[in-house]
């Protein structure tokens, strides 16, 4: 596919990779490769403005491991990483923990979205 041919997304994708400093092993190259194979993609299912940004947002949690849906204190769902302190099984970076006056678990909700979200660097 030749330069006029490719969308206004593909074009400003390749601009903006283009400026991001080569290393010498040929990391960055490899990856902008991998990076506009799915930006080609994501051009082609034709996506605009609501849809795209619906698809992005949605994109986005799963690319990092973010539920969906809220999570639900379902005991089946947790291992207990050290004591009273537990992790839900698909989303590690998810804890809660006992404490000894509460019956239910505390779900530490807003730590869990922070360290997701910092574990990736963004």
């Amino acid at each position: 596919m030749d330069n006029t041919e490719k969308s206004n997304l593909e074009r400003f994708a390749e601009d903006e990779l283009s400026r991001i400093e080569k290393d010498e092993e040929g990391l960055q190259e490899v990856i902008n490769e991998h990076i506009l194979k799915m930006v080609q993609l994501f051009s082609d299912e034709g996506h605009s403005g609501f849809s795209a940004n619906y698809a992005i947002n949605i994109l986005n949690r799963l690319l990092r491991f973010m539920p969906l849906t809220p999570i639900e204190d379902n005991p089946e769902d947790w291992s207990e990483c050290r004591e009273g302190v537990y992790h839900i099984s698909d989303i590690p970076a998810c804890s809660k923990i006992k404490i000894a006056l509460t019956v239910k678990p505390i779900i530490l909700m807003e730590k869990c979205f922070q360290t997701m979200a910092g574990r990736h660097g963004l």
